[in-house]
């Protein structure tokens, strides 16, 4: 399983990762240049690793306990 992960990420780094994770690198930082936009260019600098290799992340949608998924 994890040689499949290995794979699909380097596909998808090279066919549309790189420049989605770049995207989201750059507008992350310029959403951090104001203190109201900090927020937002922290979500945006993490959605930039996700966005550079997708496979094997895992999404939490709720916050129950001070526990990772």
């Amino acid at each position: 399983m994890d040689f499949f992960r290995f794979l699909g990420n380097i596909v998808w780094f090279i066919l549309c990762g790189f420049i989605s994770g770049l995207a989201w690198l750059a507008i992350g930082l310029i959403w951090c240049i104001t203190i109201i936009g900090i927020p937002v260019g922290i979500q945006c600098l993490k959605l930039s690793c996700v966005s550079f290799f997708p496979f094997g992340k895992i999404f939490c949608l709720e916050q129950k306990q001070a526990h990772s998924c």
